[in-house]
């Protein structure tokens, strides 16, 4: 699917999270570096590494709360693969933190028009809270640079307009099973809808990480970039889809 999307007119742009730090400590403790690998890049993972200070829960959900805000700036499409690992926070030589985007988060702020980054990031108690701010800037009338069009995703999640049948396959009891351990939803993820919104059921983004490793763990597979998408996320069907869809070597 291909979607459109114009740069935004001129003016500053801003984006706020809060994250709760819970959440977050029960992660790093039940898979370690597995979890880290999965929202931090190579780059950022190695910084991380250099101070113990920076792998604590706080400083983590402070950063993953620093990327939530920095998607709110992107404003992705449903259909956009954003990974967390192509929003890096690094430390400045004044230990000030910054914000560098690589991969398919910078393609999208390049057609969004969206630069001169910065964040500021805090945790207090139970929450940590980050607000990213970006500059953006129109397209250039005679060139429109940053009006190029979206990339075609290289997988299309079908969507199910209909009921799902009565057959309840495998696939499904064991998404459903992942979603019960780790969705954190407000409903019992085994008589869910197959086409509820997930994310209005009580999923947040940090609980679609734990789904997303608790699911690479119960398939064997490991989801590729074009597949995170808040569409993959969004049902039972449309995660059981794309499970089917992702090659089981």
């Amino acid at each position: 699917m291909s979607t459109d999307q114009p740069a935004l007119g001129a003016g500053p742009r801003v984006g706020c999270d809060i994250q709760s730090i819970a959440p977050v400590a029960e992660s790093m403790a039940r898979l370690g570096e597995r979890y880290l690998r999965a929202v931090f890049g190579t780059a950022e993972f190695a910084h991380l590494a250099e101070d113990s200070k920076l792998t604590s829960p706080e400083s983590v959900a402070a950063r993953f709360a620093a990327k939530e805000a920095v998607l709110k700036v992107l404003a992705p499409a449903a259909t956009d693969a954003v990974a967390w690992p192509s929003i890096a926070v690094h430390t400045g030589a004044d230990g000030a933190p910054g914000l560098f985007l690589t991969d398919s988060a910078a393609a999208l702020a390049t057609r969004r028009g969206l630069g001169d980054w910065t964040v500021s990031m805090s945790h207090d108690g139970d929450y940590a809270l980050a607000v990213a701010l970006a500059l953006s800037c129109p397209p250039d009338p005679s060139t429109g640079a940053l009006r190029a069009p979206i990339d075609t995703m290289t997988t299309e999640l079908r969507r199910l307009k209909g009921p799902h049948p009565m057959e309840t396959t495998t696939t499904e009891l064991t998404v459903r099973k992942v979603l019960a351990e780790h969705g954190k939803l407000s409903q019992d993820a085994h008589t869910l809808g197959t086409d509820v919104d997930l994310y209005r059921a009580g999923m947040t983004s940090h609980a679609s990480v734990n789904v997303m490793l608790g699911l690479e763990d119960e398939f064997d597979i490991e989801f590729p970039e074009e597949l995170l998408t808040k569409a993959t996320f969004t049902s039972i069907s449309s995660i059981s889809e794309a499970v089917e869809g992702i090659d089981h070597d």
